[in-house]
């Protein structure tokens, strides 16, 4: 638990904010992006995303009623039980569904996608479509997907690296550069987690997977149970998918051994790779809702959104703030809600942009960037830190000539790069370690992961984050009591923040924030038992202290 300095009113738990039962419709119903769109008179149909004000629940009593026709997984209950520390009141406000009866007013001819999380729903419309439904009174705000030229495609390599093991053979070199056979060795192989991947489709068939077990699959791209390629595809569509799941926990021994082979899986096929088509932000929310109501523990997401055919239609640089992204805001309420969430910085790194792409900006994450088997940061891996000042990315880990499983057969291994790569990685000790830790929860393995990481004692705010994993050493982490006696005392233009010592921590780490329980920017660390910080009158500010047993500087 956060000791957080700022005096807090607490809602009791189960109870619901009245902002939750009604959110007003904003002055401008639309979008920047859907302004623009709609004010091209074009009459091309575009993906737009439609926010209601309520679900037609307005009161206690009414959410009570309504929530007992929510079904979630016994594993969800169970992890935001642990999340929450508490054993009631588990189902909340954003479990309940978008309201139908203001979906049937719409009279929409096809729907992509809806968020309970969001109350949203998303849908191929004209401009005209759009300005209709703007006018009614549940619709709170507009929205528009942008449309992009995809190229998702996996580049064969060519790579002379030598096998030094008969089990993991191929693998070897990306699992052992992290510890991952000495944590198997210890019989942690993600027994007991639950993963999600979510990408492009997979081939199940491959002999990677034979012992795998899948416990529910969805497409949401076509709305069916088949996350496979189909009619409907482009070739080659499960391929990313396939690659990243078999980084992940693929297991064929003596060939192809990934980190996560006992885990059970769900698979979530959300982007599509036709050559030019909307991007799947809203697929992508759908599937973390669906996922987190399943019971996943970790998801593994090699997806990321930046720059888009219109200009227009682009994120800025500032948008990488953790708070404007509808793929961003859904990563994170994942995380709220206790989801391990893992996700791809991008491969942005030697172009214009280079900056991280969403999700990855999301708080409470773990975003990934590559290195290669040296150790090296890729030149290709996207920078940080997110643009309000959080480092970025988490962790990294080998993202450079990886070895994956193929879906064009069902026996075929090659090498590829990205941080779609060192996402599964790091997704797999996950797993491992809540193998070893059931009781963990998503913050405490973020935790675990980053202060064992390699540059966990001088973190960079761009390329490494806190630096390469290391799952042996994160299975052995131990987590320190939190700060007590937390305080604060005003001198002049510095305002010290002081607390007791913590037995075993080495150093203490300062975060602080606009927002109480948000957002929190990691400041500072100290090897003493208070900080201080210069002030104005007009300073406010939320901080929290965490203790670590690393030396850090």
């Amino acid at each position: 638990m956060k000791k957080i300095i700022s005096i807090l009113a607490i809602a009791a738990a189960g109870l619901i904010f009245a902002s939750e039962f009604y959110m007003p419709s904003k002055e401008n119903k639309f979008s920047n992006r859907a302004e623009n769109f709609i004010n091209s008179k074009s009459d091309e149909p575009r993906a737009f995303v439609i926010y209601f004000t309520d679900k037609n629940i307005y009161d206690q009593s009414s959410f009570d009623k309504a929530k007992n026709e929510i079904l979630l997984d016994e594993k969800t209950f169970k992890r935001r039980a642990k999340t929450f520390k508490r054993t009631n009141d588990l189902t909340l406000f954003c479990d309940l569904p978008v309201n139908q009866e203001y979906i049937d007013k719409l009279e929409l001819e096809k729907e992509r996608a809806r968020s309970k999380w969001f109350n949203f729903v998303s849908a191929e419309i004209t401009s005209e479509k759009a300005i209709e439904i703007s006018k009614m009174n549940f619709v709170r705000y507009i929205d528009i997907l942008p449309k992009v030229k995809k190229d998702l495609n996996i580049k064969n390599e060519q790579t002379a690296e030598v096998s030094k093991d008969a089990y993991y053979n191929l693998t070897y070199n990306q699992v052992n550069q992290i510890n991952i056979p000495a944590v198997h060795a210890l019989g942690y192989k993600g027994q007991g987690a639950r993963l999600m991947i979510v990408d492009t489709g997979f081939n199940k068939d491959h002999q990677v997977f034979d012992s795998l077990t899948v416990v529910d699959e969805f497409d949401f791209i076509y709305g069916d149970d088949e996350t496979a390629d189909d009619i409907h595809d482009s070739t080659g569509q499960e391929g990313h998918g396939t690659g990243t799941w078999s980084i992940a926990a693929g297991y064929k021994p003596g060939t192809f051994v990934g980190p996560a082979f006992r885990s059970d899986f769900l698979l979530a096929k959300t982007e599509n790779y036709a050559s030019e088509g909307t991007y799947e932000e809203d697929y992508m929310v759908a599937a973390l809702e669906w996922g987190e109501g399943l019971g996943a523990d970790v998801a593994s997401i090699s997806l990321g959104y930046s720059e888009f055919d219109d200009p227009a239609d682009n994120y800025t640089y500032s948008d990488m703030n953790g708070t404007t992204a509808i793929c961003t805001l859904g990563a994170k309420h994942a995380a709220y809600l206790g989801m391990i969430v893992c996700n791809s910085m991008g491969n942005s790194g030697t172009s214009a942009w280079h900056y991280l792409s969403a999700p990855a900006d999301a708080d409470s994450i773990l975003s990934c960037g590559s290195v290669d088997l040296n150790g090296v940061i890729a030149a290709s891996s996207s920078y940080g830190p997110s643009y309000d000042g959080r480092i970025k990315p988490e962790v990294v880990a080998r993202g450079v000539s990886d070895y994956y499983a193929v879906s064009s057969t069902n026996t075929t291994y090659a090498t590829g790069s990205g941080t779609s790569f060192a996402t599964p990685l790091v997704a797999g000790v996950a797993c491992m370690l809540l193998s070893a830790h059931p009781d963990w929860t998503n913050m405490d393995v973020r935790e675990a992961l980053m202060m064992t990481a390699n540059r966990a004692s001088n973190p960079d705010s761009t390329r490494y984050g806190w630096g390469l994993i290391d799952a042996l050493a994160a299975v052995s982490y131990v987590h320190l009591a939190d700060p007590q006696n937390v305080s604060t005392s005003v001198s002049g233009t510095t305002l010290t923040v002081s607390w007791s010592a913590v037995t075993n921590a080495k150093s203490y780490l300062v975060f602080h924030s606009d927002l109480p329980y948000e957002g929190f920017t990691y400041f500072a660390t100290t090897d003493q038992t208070n900080y201080p910080v210069s002030v104005t009158s007009l300073t406010k500010k939320f901080y929290y202290i965490k203790a670590s047993n690393q030396e850090m500087k």
